[in-house]
């Protein structure tokens, strides 16, 4: 990761940055220091495992380009625009890869305050009429493929709201999600919070700790965390309600089982980390979503990650 660090911060050699790094009282304040016209672009990789005990499989992998540009600037706030393009299976099913086939690239513009702190999605509509044209599409071409059915009634409810749309939209949120806010290295923030449970309408009491992780100041970068831990109690009583629920519906692979599910104390965990340039850019970021009980285990990881050079790349 070092060296990846290295090349990414050459990337931003020649963007003017701004000292956000407080050594005297180990703080940095991320703000956002953009100019109109500033493009970066990046690798989003989204990834599946399936753990039993020490084992882990890769189940899924996807790869996406981001390009992200700075359209317009003013003292209180800046419009980004995301464009989202090259989508590629690298493992996947078959409907996943017919999916993707048919998507192009899906274009984003993003409204944020002064500070870098995520305000609006301002063509929400659009993206929202862009997937319904694709569901459209493709419920024609794959009308007698049941999964690819069931994946397009699920985006069909998403995307009927703004905040469904957004939701759809989460890797942006987290792209910003560090902004406006001053850290103290030490001395974390702690709080409280709901987030969905799987499968689900259904929300869970979590805490919440943000904070940083590391500050490099020589470097011009800091490295900021953020992670959720769902209360096991409730984690607990929701996945019972879950499997009595299967049991009932004569699910084939419940049918047998009557055991409550073991949960504990880490079974459901969130983090997001990010290290910052003092330019306001983020060089990376990196989201894990860790679910463990009984004998199901599912960890996904996110991460999205500024382009450097290939010829960079070999010489790891």
């Amino acid at each position: 990761m070092k060296r990846i660090i290295i090349l990414l911060l050459e990337v931003l050699a020649f963007f003017p940055s701004y000292a956000q790094i407080n050594m005297q009282d180990s703080t940095v304040q991320v703000v956002a220091y953009w100019e109109k016209g500033e493009k970066l672009s990046y690798v989003l990789t989204k990834s599946k495992y399936k753990i039993n005990n020490t084992d882990s499989v890769l189940t899924r992998q996807i790869k996406y380009v981001v390009d992200v540009t700075v359209v317009d600037s003013t003292a209180k706030s800046y419009i980004s625009e995301w464009v989202i393009h090259k989508p590629e299976v690298i493992v996947g099913q078959n409907e996943l890869k017919k999916i993707l086939s048919e998507v192009t690239s899906l274009k984003y513009r993003i409204k944020t305050n002064e500070l870098g702190v995520f305000q609006e999605l301002l063509n929400w509509k659009e993206i929202k009429k862009e997937n319904q044209n694709l569901i459209t599409r493709l419920s024609k071409n794959y009308k007698n493929n049941p999964i690819i059915t069931d994946l397009l009634k699920s985006m069909t409810k998403q995307i009927s709201t703004k905040e469904g749309v957004l939701k759809m939209s989460e890797d942006i949120l987290h792209f910003y999600f560090f902004y406006g806010l001053i850290y103290k290295l030490g001395e974390p923030v702690e709080s409280s919070s709901k987030v969905p449970f799987l499968f689900s309408d259904r929300t869970l009491d979590s805490k919440c700790k943000i904070g940083v992780m590391e500050l490099f100041p020589e470097e011009e970068y800091s490295i900021l965390y953020y992670t959720e831990f769902v209360e096991p109690a409730q984690v607990k009583e929701a996945c019972n309600s879950m499997f009595n629920s299967l049991v009932k519906a004569d699910v084939d692979m419940f049918k047998s089982s009557d055991n409550e599910m073991y949960v504990s104390e880490d079974s459901y965990i969130l983090t997001l980390s990010s290290g910052i340039h003092e330019s306001g850019w983020p060089l990376y970021w990196i989201y894990t979503k860790s679910m463990n009980v009984g004998t199901y285990h599912l960890y996904e990881e996110i991460t999205m990650e500024m382009e450097y050079d290939e010829e960079e790349k070999t010489e790891k």
